[in-house]
């Protein structure tokens, strides 16, 4: 994949509060004027083996209008 210039991505496992909450507010703002007003809550996939162990998972918001 090519980026614009000046754009670099990063990956993150601690982004820091500020970070998050911009992204948050950024995506809360699309996904509103796009479907309108909405109440989210916490959403998670969770994978595990056939012996139930935790193998890993997404974490996430539902997003219903």
């Amino acid at each position: 994949m090519t980026l614009p210039a000046g754009i670099a991505l990063t990956l993150a496992v601690e982004p820091g509060p500020a970070t998050v909450e911009a992204i948050g507010k950024a995506l809360a703002a699309i996904n509103e004027a796009k479907a309108g007003p909405a109440e989210s809550r916490p959403l998670r996939v969770i994978a595990r083996d056939a012996d139930g162990r935790l193998l890993g998972g997404l974490r996430g918001q539902t997003f219903c209008p």
